[in-house]
């Protein structure tokens, strides 16, 4: 499903859409379209994979499947966020939370703060945004959570970024590229905030290093 070949890509998830719905099954359908939704992603218009994540929702509710339901909600927000739909956004992340608490989810709590702060961001404020990142960072250390620090620093860098403090988030992004170098999109990411903070010559040359190949070595995925 994570194939660099967009065509192939396409064909196996669709196919395996197929093969699930023959099958009847909620559940093998519901997980399928959710691998069919992050094989799409980067380039299929945002519209289709808000309609996959809703229908994951309801298959999930269909099979009370508090996990895949919590899957599709996180999918939907990143989706009404693509298309600049805040308010319905701010909506699905009070949804999420609802639900976390309903099934019990613990692991997932720190996520609902890291969420809202990304709203604050979006809404200029900024000091708001700051505090509920810390207090998602707090409750994502006590769990060990693989996947906080992304999320936290995520958040930071567009608070700093709103704040006029582009030097210092290029040099946080850089150093994430140092630690994780197999992420392309996060030298994307820093050709435009070097662009954003006037330092042309500095993006001409991140451009530059990606466009070697022809930009091969950039994934049309959920990274971008």
């Amino acid at each position: 499903m994570l194939t660099s070949d967009l065509e192939r890509r396409t064909r196996l998830a669709d196919e395996a859409v197929a093969i699930a719905q023959r099958t009847g099954d909620p559940e093998v359908l519901g997980w399928v379209l959710l691998d069919r939704h992050v094989a799409i992603w980067g380039f299929a218009p945002t519209p289709e994979r808000l309609g996959i994540a809703t229908k994951i929702i309801h298959l999930a509710e269909e099979i009370h499947d508090s996990t895949l339901l919590a899957c599709g909600h996180i999918l939907r927000m990143a989706n009404l966020l693509e298309l600049g739909e805040v308010v319905d956004c701010s909506a699905e992340i009070d949804v999420f939370d609802q639900v976390i608490r309903e099934h019990r989810m613990t692991e997932l709590r720190w996520l609902v703060p890291l969420l809202r702060a990304t709203a604050a961001n979006i809404a200029g404020r900024l000091a708001e945004a700051e505090r509920l990142a810390e207090k998602g960072r707090a409750m994502g250390r006590r769990i060990i959570h693989p996947g906080l620090d992304i999320w936290y620093q995520a958040s930071r860098f567009f608070e700093k970024f709103w704040q006029g403090r582009g030097e210092e988030v290029a040099s946080l992004v850089r150093r994430l590229i140092d630690e994780t170098p197999h992420v392309p999109a996060l030298r994307t990411g820093l050709a435009t905030i070097l662009v954003q903070t006037g330092r042309m010559d500095e993006a001409a040359v991140e451009l530059e290093r990606q466009a070697a190949d022809r930009f091969s070595q950039v994934p049309r995925d959920f990274t971008g």
